[in-house]
């Protein structure tokens, strides 16, 4: 009787483990006895002891066979909802090393509707090159770039890359409804329903983080009109009615961004950016900081989803929810206290207070060579999310509805007119008006220039030197805080 007993648990295991309804995590040997729960719980005493003994995965020549592949990983093969069925998405990511976290990032998040392209670098190894395109060769949804670009730290040619993709997602096949550009080592926060959801609050807004570009950053004895650019394909757009050329308005802000659809229909066929481009290219760093940010906060531009520099020349930074980054390994943000180039790398200690309770939609970043146990262990919580605690109750929705720039799309859409905020007469309140508590779960724990609020550049004294407030509590929107 017993046996039997056996026998049907087992069976029923199974039957639960497979069920395309509630599909089980498949959890790794590597990881061993790590208990996952313990580190979202953010059991303290657990996660300390643990940290000295971290499970680390070096890049390595794992099979890639579409079979290896899918039992490595749960894929489900219909979308979850007919509403994340009716608003696919697409990502195209800047890629080079770590092929398993690829794999795992991708896994954790993938949908059946959806759409997924990598840019490898160049430089790439000939085993990692094999690699991607024999995972692309596994879904029909994932593509891997054939033209390559060399790209650095410095943004070299990772503007080229994603625009590559952009013009493989372009099709009209492919229904996705925004993009989300993102490098190797970015984890994704939110579960698709979640995306899906606050993408319809932000309702054709990009989520583009705009702010002031410091000096130094572009060339500026090149001509940067909008003429001399050849920018817009229909010349005469390029003019004011009294037919001088508009000139472009500088910003800047991470690459990791959220584009609509329209939007970069726009600056694939509405404009030629190559001229832009290959002058940016001419710059020693940032490259990839500049592109999109300028063309969105140039008004003379008008691109949909667009935001207004006018908020930038008041002093306002863009709020932003994409990217959730912090600097610095000694950075109180930064659980871990490790950093790569200066950007901290998310461990164990950091599930709890960064990622878990997080306005923002990726994190960056993770890498396997530090902590692959908290890589998988947060893919666990976002596989847990995806099928067994659906819904969008986590979310607060003003925090996707009073960005500014949410609102500014909102209000020109509305008004419908060319161009309704000007610093002559503004007719819009560029702050991001939410408590500072839930802002606070997104501040980067940087110590310099910040802005308090989003409501300008309000200054105090602290001893023998003035410094602005500390309490631009967002990593939403960090411009201030790493130039």
């Amino acid at each position: 009787m017993a046996l039997i007993f056996i026998f049907l648990l087992i069976s029923l295991n199974i039957l639960i483990a497979t069920s395309d309804s509630v599909p089980y995590f498949k959890r790794w040997d590597v990881i061993g006895n790590l208990d996952c729960s313990r580190l979202i719980d953010n059991d303290v005493a657990y996660i300390k002891e643990n940290a000295k003994t971290r499970v680390v995965v070096n890049d390595f020549d794992f099979p890639t066979d579409c079979k290896s592949i899918r039992n490595r990983h749960y894929y489900p093969e219909k979308p979850a909802s007919d509403e994340e069925r009716d608003f696919p998405l697409a990502f195209a990511r800047n890629v080079f090393r770590d092929y398993i976290l690829i794999e795992s990032e991708l896994a954790s998040s993938y949908a059946p509707q959806n759409f997924y392209c990598y840019a490898l670098d160049s430089k790439v190894n000939e085993t990692f090159r094999k690699q991607m395109h024999s995972l692309a060769s596994c879904f029909p949804n994932v593509y891997v770039n054939e033209k390559e670009f060399t790209m650095d730290s410095q943004g070299h040619n990772q503007i080229s890359s994603l625009l590559e993709c952009m013009r493989t997602l372009i099709t009209k096949d492919r229904h996705w409804r925004y993009v989300i550009t993102l490098q190797n080592h970015d984890i994704q926060l939110k579960t698709n329903q979640e995306l899906v959801q606050i993408f319809k609050w932000m309702g054709g807004a990009n989520d583009i983080e705009v702010c002031h570009l410091p000096d130094g950053r572009v060339n500026t004895s090149m001509d940067w009109s909008l003429a001399g650019l050849g920018l817009f394909r229909n010349d005469t757009r390029n003019y004011d009615s009294d037919g001088n050329s508009y000139k472009l308005t500088f910003a800047k802000g991470y690459l990791q961004s959220s584009l609509s659809r329209a939007f970069v229909d726009f600056i694939l066929n509405e404009l030629d950016t190559s001229r832009m481009l290959a002058q940016l290219e001419t710059g020693a760093c940032y490259i990839d900081e500049i592109f999109f940010q300028t063309l969105d906060g140039t008004d003379a531009l008008q691109v949909p989803g667009g935001y207004t520099h006018a908020c930038i020349d008041q002093g306002f930074a863009a709020a932003y929810v994409t990217r959730f980054g912090v600097w610095k390994g000694d950075n109180p943000r930064c659980h871990s206290k490790f950093a790569r180039h200066s950007v901290c790398i998310f461990g164990m200690e950091d599930l709890a207070p960064n990622l878990y309770g997080s306005h923002s939609l990726f994190a960056n970043k993770m890498m396997p060579g530090f902590d692959f146990g908290a890589i998988h262990c947060w893919h666990e919580e976002m596989h847990n999310r995806t099928y067994l605690l659906r819904g969008v109750e986590r979310l607060k929705p003003n925090m996707y509805l009073q960005l500014p720039q949410v609102r500014y799309h909102v209000e020109r859409e509305r008004t419908k007119k060319r161009n309704f905020l000007n610093p002559l007469n503004p007719e819009f309140d560029c702050r991001y008006k939410v408590p500072v508590q839930e802002k606070l779960k997104m501040y980067d724990g940087q110590t310099n220039e910040r802005w308090e609020n989003h409501e300008g550049p309000q200054k105090k004294q602290t001893g023998k030197k003035e410094q602005f407030k500390n309490v631009h509590s967002t990593n939403i929107s960090t411009c201030y805080g790493y130039y």
